[in-house]
């Protein structure tokens, strides 16, 4: 990689994306200050009252549980910002319970929390003709520089002006610039640490020190103009695209370990995790996409959310009294995508409160040829929960005919792909919860048998190190263990290393470029 210094670079950027960048937005960086922890602002709109409600979540244990931070409505627009930050973008400080909001909406104020969102304060104004942008680095804790004009009217220059005290003064000038930088900017790591792209490129620059020199970076095509986010580990950038040339909400996730030198795919996203009704003939649309990609703390994990936030608009009114909601599907990734471990779901409505308590521990204990087995424990009961038995949903349907009470299930099935459940709690007032897990698994027998006699063979076998495929040309393989996990996955080789997989037999699925599927059963030792 060549260095170069910036100053002519800087003159070919313009001004891409809304302008008003933390540097990095929510869904770009640490979304949690702790590991398993994710902090999401959330909306949903009420009908009978004509107004929308944001509220500020915290999920922790990966998304399984859930407490609302501070909720405010659109009519109220005097927020006290002691107890309460407006609709803005999120940032994070590398100390747990500090991050930042720039709140553009309702106050127009930078503001600061030291309490995981208990209160707030200010740290300057945001409503001025050309606001400064705010970043943070990974490591360094305290520390928040903005990049600010010298003129807020006519501005010539700007700086990066730095804080070390979250915040509360600035007046360290790092470094100064003819023209503006905006949001093509990602703060690393350290101090100093940025990516950049050149608009209208797929060169991206990576500088350790203002951009005083940098290194030049080629991302592969397909990501070139993709936000990239910052991985807890240093070298680590993670990349959600859509690949070039297909016509669906498929996206994947890439990954480097080694500052965007080299980019692998890491898990391909279905359009959600489960079935979602699109009734237009009712005026109900829930709007799902390909997922956003959230970062943890833990080398390793990461989640895919997809959000939907619902709307029903009958033809005339009177408009329905019940209020709609925003709604949450947390897909919790670990071993770099290897390991889907489940799908946390949450239905926010206004009532949310008075929502009973759900079953969030759902796991799979087996996943045979004619038959899935499920386990969970009973949820910790609230002092008026009478508690009568469980419902279990295979994807979107109730499949399980009569009310069970005890906490094990088998569902008596028999078929190929990929399987998802879920389990509800039902109560003694009819009501049932609203938030669940969904696990999934593959049944392993008779899934994908090879096609056309075409022989394929996978060795060594048994293994303990690195296996070769041969008798065709693989385009993705994905190894199963006896419970039908899917527990790693390689595409465009016929090699994969099984070392780090424990003892045991595991299904080989061998995808060719043409979608044919190919099987071998093979031992781990």
């Amino acid at each position: 990689m060549k260095a170069t210094r910036l100053y002519t670079l800087l003159a070919l950027l313009l001004m891409a994306g809304s302008g008003t960048s933390f540097g990095q937005s929510a869904e770009q960086f640490f979304i949690g200050t702790e590991p398993g922890e994710l902090i999401i602002q959330g909306t949903w709109y009420e009908y009978n009252v004509m107004t929308y409600r944001y509220n500020l979540y915290r999920f922790t244990n990966h998304g399984a549980d859930v407490e609302v931070l501070a909720t405010y409505d659109d009519y109220n627009w005097v927020i006290d910002p002691q107890t309460m930050s407006g609709m803005g973008e999120l940032l994070y400080d590398a100390t747990p319970g500090h991050f930042y909001n720039m709140d553009f909406v309702t106050s127009n104020k930078i503001l600061a929390t030291d309490d995981t969102g208990q209160t707030w304060r200010v740290i300057e104004d945001y409503n001025i003709p050309s606001p400064p942008s705010y970043w943070c680095f990974a490591n360094e804790h305290g520390e928040l520089v903005k990049f600010e004009p010298d003129d807020q009217y006519n501005p010539q220059n700007y700086s990066f002006i730095a804080s070390y005290d979250y915040g509360a003064h600035f007046s360290d000038t790092i470094a100064t610039f003819p023209i503006p930088v905006y949001t093509n900017h990602v703060a690393g790591w350290n101090h100093g640490e940025f990516y950049c792209r050149e608009y209208g490129s797929d060169r991206w620059y990576y500088t350790t020190d203002f951009f005083e020199t940098a290194d030049t970076l080629t991302f592969p095509a397909e990501l070139h103009s993709m936000p990239i986010g910052i991985g807890p580990r240093e070298g680590e950038l993670y990349c959600r695209y859509k690949p070039a040339g297909v016509f669906s909400k498929l996206q994947r996730v890439d990954y480097s370990d080694d500052y965007g030198a080299n980019f692998r795919t890491l898990v391909d996203l279905e359009s959600n995790p489960i079935d979602v009704i699109v009734d237009t003939m009712m005026f109900t649309h829930y709007a799902l996409g390909g997922g956003n990609l959230f970062l943890d703390r833990e080398p390793g994990v990461f989640y895919v959310i997809f959000d939907s936030l619902t709307f029903n608009f009958p033809d005339d009114p009177p408009y329905p009294e019940e209020p709609q909601g925003d709604r949450y599907w947390i897909a919790y990734y670990r071993d770099y995508g290897n390991t889907l471990v489940t799908t946390y779901y949450h239905d926010f409505k206004p009532d949310w409160f008075e929502h009973h308590t759900p079953v969030m521990d759902c796991e799979i204990t087996n996943c045979g040829e004619n038959s899935v087995t499920l386990r969970w424990n009973e949820p910790e009961l609230k002092p008026d929960e009478v508690l009568v038995g469980y419902q279990v949903y295979g994807g979107v349907a109730l499949i399980s005919e009569d009310l069970i009470t005890e906490t094990e299930y088998t569902d008596n099935f028999s078929g190929r792909g990929r399987l998802n459940y879920h389990v509800l709690a039902v109560y003694s007032d009819g009501e049932t919860s609203k938030s669940y897990n969904i696990v999934y698994c593959k049944q392993t027998e008779g899934v994908g048998e090879n096609e056309n006699g075409t022989k394929v063979a996978v060795f060594p076998n048994p293994a303990n190190g690195l296996v070769c495929i041969e008798g065709v040309v693989a385009d993705e393989v994905q190894v199963y263990n006896a419970l039908g996990q899917m527990v790693k996955t390689v595409r465009g080789t016929n090699e994969i290393d099984v070392a780090d997989l424990v003892e045991g037999v595991y299904l080989v699925s061998i995808m060719d470029a043409e979608g044919k599927v190919y099987t071998n059963k093979i031992t781990i030792r």
